[in-house]
């Protein structure tokens, strides 16, 4: 269940030797919470030193939004930043390993993104907070970009400066200009094409020089290049967004060749100084007002386990410890009861997990979250027990997570995975009633425009409403449909609908088509094939031209079917960490079926858990 990216501020700590062991605040150790119009900061710090955090954090995303010429941006999880008053009180909370090292940390979930950090720094870490925000804005607010450009804005932003009367961006950083100016750059038509696989990836020096690089090239398309560079950056990206070969884009957009670019590079890089955008506060629409509100005890210990929970897979048992501690000092704080669920969810005890979520639920003061995850651990639980069709008790807890799901978007309507996962409820619906599945989708597609897999869920929900429209009847599916994501993939059964065939065969007075269909809905497969097989073996003329094409669609859909079958099946395995196992799948699958979609997803598990092993 937890999907969380981890960065790490690359800072020097003030000086904390040992690693202090993790104890409940103390209740006159005072925390509160300030909300600006699209940040939550939660402090024991002065409020004075709270509200310029967040003031920044609005400034930078005000700025971001006038160089977009935008009014909005997509923020499909909250932003959470905790400031600790000094050092020492943030230790606790760091990664042990990191503790005398950082001094901040950032940990990116489906739940929210959790910034840590001390008010007492002895160098300012926000520009690699901001770095990471900028990570997180890119990510929510464009399609998926080459890794060379999303690491190069990000590092062209990060170092945003607020005076005040104005925004400063893109000033130099002088460390990348100085390993620029000693190193040997990496030639462009690689540099296109490295992703996290790469070799590079591995190297720590080629590491900066690709970060460093990456920077400079985005700086001089934005501040040094001819007008018109700029606007072939644009086509470049675009032409590879829509899956053109990196090299046939670089040459289509820029017409020029690769010597010829990074010659213009190399000159940018040892000029004498760098353009940098200055933007004036009154053209900025930043929004200035903020709240504060103490809070209670329990709340802090809600909070400060919350971070725990969310910071290591192996500080589980710290977070209960302050999840338990909060319900004593509250026994109706729903926060804290779906913290103690996503414990138990994290240790694989799905009966407890259950017990918190609902209990949560129920509650007049349950979250976004707490009705999100009591209608996430629904659905898991049916795809695990599925029957299809779906009996009238597993109808009835679809019905009971649609309404949580229904619930978590009215109060967080931004929290983009409620609507995705209301939108995967509706492929154990009939076709005829998939509209508000296809309308959370789309909102989720908007939300999360770098999610492929929100997109080919919203694709497949689309083609079985418009199958179903085609062929003016329900449509039959063979097993019951899972979703993709972490989990599984939508299996439609585009190879189940012979309405020509049975047109056909009752003309001809026969009804072979109904057992094929019975025998597809049974989820008799190889039953339905040899059943189709014969009609056309014992067919003549026009119905055995139509019973030959429906058996081609037939096949293929069988096919893809099982294929997708034992994909969902190795993802199962890899979810429960059985690594070993999944991979033996995962190449079973890629073996056998090599130049199908999920043979190729297939292949691309088997390197992803080849990595992870070690292999």
């Amino acid at each position: 269940m937890r999907a969380a990216a981890v960065a790490l501020v690359l800072l020097l700590a003030g000086g904390a030797g040992g690693a202090p062991p993790i104890e409940l605040p103390s209740k006159s150790d005072s925390w509160f919470r300030l909300k600006t119009a699209n940040f939550t900061l939660f402090s024991n710090t002065t409020q004075t030193r709270a509200r310029e955090i967040g003031l920044d954090l609005e400034r930078l995303r005000a700025v971001l939004l006038y160089v977009r010429n935008a009014t909005r941006a997509n923020a499909p999880v909250p932003t959470y930043v905790y400031v600790f008053k000094r050092q020492s009180s943030l230790d606790p909370y760091m990664p042990p390993e990191y503790r005398d090292r950082f001094s901040g940390f950032v940990r990116v979930t489906q739940d929210a993104n959790y910034y840590a950090l001390s008010a007492t720094w002895n160098s300012d870490p926000r520009s690699h907070i901001y770095d990471e925000y900028l990570l997180a804005y890119i990510h929510a607010n464009f399609r998926p970009q080459p890794l060379w450009y999303t690491v190069g804005a990000a590092a062209f932003y990060r170092s945003f400066r607020a005076t005040d009367s104005e925004a400063q961006i893109g000033l130099p950083i002088e460390e990348y200009v100085a390993e620029l100016r000693g190193s040997k750059m990496i030639p462009l038509e690689r540099l296109f094409v490295i992703d996290q696989d790469s070799p590079e990836y591995a190297d720590p020096h080629m590491l900066e020089v690709f970060h460093a690089e990456s920077w400079a090239l985005v700086h001089y398309f934005l501040r040094g290049a001819p007008p018109e560079r700029k606007e072939q950056l644009g086509r470049f990206l675009l032409l590879m967004q829509d899956g053109k070969p990196s090299d046939a884009a670089f040459h289509e957009a820029f017409a020029t060749d690769y010597a010829t670019m990074l010659g213009e590079l190399y000159a940018y890089i040892h000029q004498s100084r760098y353009n940098y955008m200055r933007i004036s506060y009154k053209d900025l629409s930043v929004p200035t007002e903020v709240r504060i509100e103490p809070l209670s005890y329990a709340e802090t210990l809600f909070r400060l386990g919350d971070l725990l929970l969310h910071e290591s897979d192996h500080r589980l048992d710290e977070a209960e410890a302050f999840f338990k501690a909060a319900l004593r000092e509250d026994p109706g704080l729903a926060v804290a009861e779906r913290g103690l669920g996503r414990v138990d969810l994290d240790r694989e005890q799905d009966a407890a997990a259950a017990e918190h979520f609902r209990k949560a639920a129920a509650s007049e003061r349950a979250d976004s979250l707490a009705y999100y995850y009591d209608a996430r651990f629904r659905m898991d639980e049916l795809r695990r027990n599925w029957s299809w069709p779906p009996t009238p008790a597993q109808r009835e807890e679809i019905e009971a997570a649609r309404a949580s799901l229904r619930k978590s978007i009215a109060l967080d309507p931004e929290y983009a995975e409620a609507r995705v996962e209301l939108g995967r409820t509706y492929f154990a619906e009939d076709p005829a009633n998939l509209g508000e599945g296809i309308s959370a989708l789309t909102t989720a597609s908007v939300l999360l425009p770098s999610r492929s897999d929100v997109a080919r869920d919203l694709a497949q929900l689309k083609l079985r409403q418009q199958e179903q429209a085609a062929a003016g009847a329900p449509s039959h599916e063979s097993s019951p449909p899972e979703t993709s994501g972490e989990r599984s993939v939508p299996t439609p059964y585009p190879g189940s609908r012979v309405e020509k065939a049975l047109a056909a065969g009752k003309k001809a007075g026969g009804t072979g088509t109904d057992k094929v269909n019975a025998l597809l809905v049974q989820g008799k497969e190889d039953e339905a094939l040899a059943a189709m097989e014969d009609l056309v073996a014992h067919s003549k003329g026009e119905s055995r031209a139509i019973y030959q094409d429906e058996l081609t669609k037939l096949k293929a859909g069988v096919a893809r079917n099982k294929a997708v079958r034992a994909y969902n099946a190795a993802i199962a395995l890899y979810n429960r960490r059985e690594y070993p196992a999944a991979l033996q799948a995962f190449e079973k699958l890629a073996a056998a079926s090599p130049d199908t979609e999920w043979g190729k997803k297939a292949a691309e598990r088997v390197k992803e858990i080849h990595q992870l092993l070690g292999k």
